[in-house]
């Protein structure tokens, strides 16, 4: 083989090592009392496993949660909230864990063991801040404080390993930027 054709197929293995998930896709942009925001995901799946569109992004946390594949797999899963325009900074982050169930009574009452939950996280920012941090493996909302508030462009929680659960998918109902003002601390 050929010193060219030999740097050829080198690259063209690294091209295809490359994550097919790396393209980030987003929802529509939401206003809030605080701030406007748009969701956006680089790995999004339906329950069936799936790809998920960025549709689905619009309904999070309404009908589904974030569901993704298993960060042990390999993957680096990241939803990111980014801040369209903030009236102040924020000073912690909100998160429940797992297909957590609105109603205890019906359907999703039985979906927290079904799908793995998210364990070891790195939050990151526009500015560069990063802040590894362990979510507890429950349904109630947890809180992550910040060092101190942030006035971001966006703030991205990184899945770096996940609590098992009986599908291949990990869920996360609810990731929200707490501001500074706000009492839903």
């Amino acid at each position: 083989m050929t010193t060219r054709r030999r740097i050829f197929c080198s690259l063209l293995a690294l091209f295809a090592l490359q994550p097919a998930y790396a393209a980030e896709i987003c929802g529509k942009a939401r206003g809030g009392q605080y701030a406007e925001e748009q969701l956006c995901a680089n790995l999004l799946r339906f329950p069936d496993g799936k790809p998920a569109t960025a549709s689905m992004l619009d309904s999070i946390p309404e009908s589904y949660p974030w569901l993704f594949p298993s960060p042990d797999e390999g993957l680096a899963p990241q939803l990111t909230i980014k801040v369209l325009t903030a009236d102040a900074p924020f000073t912690a982050l909100q998160v429940i864990n797992g297909w957590s169930p609105y109603d205890t009574s019906g359907t999703e009452a039985n979906q927290f063991k079904k799908y793995g939950r998210a364990k070891d996280v790195l939050i990151e920012t526009a500015s560069g801040h990063r802040l590894r941090h362990r979510l507890r493996d429950t349904s109630k909302l947890q809180f992550v404080d910040l060092p101190k508030p942030a006035a971001e462009k966006w703030v991205r929680l990184k899945v770096l390993s996940s609590y098992p659960g009986k599908s291949k998918l990990v869920a996360v109902r609810w990731f929200a930027i707490v501001w500074e003002g706000d009492d839903g601390q």
